[in-house]
């Protein structure tokens, strides 16, 4: 190798070796062979956003909107909702499986969630494998319902009646639990229905009250104010305890089928990859927020039970969820 030359022109001497040097020779090596080590910024250091697959001012939004505002009480940090309806909730949990897996993009979801899963194939995602659980947020029973003047008194005299003949029914659309229930209904007494869907249980109570279909399985929280106005008769509630709205409905697990509890459900994803740290902290989050007196009471409110438990829970629920109804969606062969 030639040596650089100095402006006189002679080799420049080389340096005194010495205790200096060596100490300079013996961290410059150590500097080499260990990995330089950047401080990472501690979770969360900017806004997290919950995707909701629905349009803003039903359930899922509602309560995505609530576990928000107590996250980000105990996150100190911004919780931002977004709204990307459309498609069954499938485009707003394809942009959660698709995100940074850093914990910052989480998805609410929700029992269609684990409907999908089976029912609309293929799907640009993995409704279980391509997500981490965070930790479940609400539960909410649906209540079956007629009309005030109806003759059943109770659900088992509407299956009594559908055994002899086909009794129609509403639900709020194609796939969804207010149409799933009553097929399993339908699948475990005999009960002969015939499905009438609707573009959201609204609709289908509008037909109810018309005459135009003989019941409607729909969330607590929607039917509430119907059966309250004395206009329905609420018949018997999916959870397996009965409703706090609704103490003297009777649950179908006491009436007709022992053990079931079929409820809406809502719960927080991410995707999968999260790492573990992160997941663990926004799930211990997620519980102090939900055994808080206030967000329990505005989860009340709005016809649901908190859930909470720990993100392994959570995740075997989707797992049992997507089995459970992916066995219905087959045998009936439901479709979108």
């Amino acid at each position: 190798m030639t040596p650089s030359l100095h402006s006189s022109g002679k080799t420049p001497a080389e340096p005194q070796r010495g205790p200096n040097r060596r100490r300079f020779l013996a961290v410059a090596a150590s500097t080499v062979a260990s990995p330089m080590v950047f401080a990472q910024a501690p979770y969360p250091s900017k806004p997290i956003t919950i995707v909701v697959g629905f349009a803003a001012g039903g359930i899922a939004d509602a309560l995505a909107r609530t576990a928000a505002s107590l996250l980000a009480e105990k996150l100190k940090q911004s919780v931002i909702v977004d709204n990307r309806a459309g498609a069954g909730g499938t485009i707003a949990a394809g942009i959660v499986a698709k995100a940074p897996k850093d914990g910052y993009t989480l998805l609410m979801a929700s029992t269609g969630h684990a409907v999908t899963a089976t029912m609309m194939k293929p799907l640009p995602f993995d409704a279980v494998n391509d997500f981490a659980s965070v930790g479940g947020v609400a539960a909410s029973p649906l209540v079956a319902v007629v009309r005030a003047d109806a003759p059943y008194k109770t659900f088992g005299d509407v299956v009594a009646a559908a055994k002899a003949s086909p009794m129609v029914y509403g639900s709020g659309g194609a796939g969804t639990l207010t149409h799933l229930l009553p097929e399993l209904v339908a699948s475990s007494t005999g009960a002969q229905f015939t499905h009438v869907p609707y573009r959201g249980t609204g609709p289908a109570i509008v037909d109810l009250l018309g005459g135009r279909v003989e019941f409607v399985m729909d969330l607590v929280q929607t039917a509430l104010p119907h059966i309250s106005a004395g206009k329905l008769r609420g018949l018997v509630v999916s959870s397996r305890q009965r409703s706090p709205q609704l103490p003297d409905v009777p649950t179908l697990a006491d009436t007709l089928i022992p053990g079931l509890d079929a409820q809406g459900w809502y719960g927080l994803l991410a995707p999968n990859g999260t790492p573990a740290a992160v997941l663990d902290q926004l799930s211990a989050a997620l519980n102090a927020a939900l055994n808080d007196p206030a967000m329990a009471a505005r989860i009340t409110n709005l016809g649901s039970t908190p859930i909470g438990g720990t993100r392994e829970a959570f995740m075997s629920l989707l797992r049992s969820e997507v089995k459970r109804w992916g066995e219905i969606v087959t045998a009936k062969n439901i479709t979108s």
